[in-house]
């Protein structure tokens, strides 16, 4: 994955680390601090394209998402 090999590279790098980064078709496309704002700075220049997100960090974040319960009634 590009993404992968882009956080090797801007690991380090203090406008970059421990933010969000933007990527369309391999290529940086937005940086900052916050998530959300970046999606939406991204989506208005862009439009409705697929694009990836993610957050350069060293450590890997893991986030639990619980299953909802199923119940069954006999």
């Amino acid at each position: 994955m590009y993404f992968e090999s882009l956080k090797k590279e801007l690991l380090g790098h203090p406008d970059f680390e421990n933010k969000y980064v933007a990527v369309l078709r391999r290529q940086m496309v937005g940086a900052g601090p916050d998530e959300l704002a970046l999606f939406k700075k991204v989506t208005a220049r862009y439009g409705d394209v697929p694009f990836y997100i993610g957050r350069i960090e060293r450590k890997l974040r893991v986030k639990r998402i619980h299953s909802p319960r199923v119940i069954r009634r006999s």
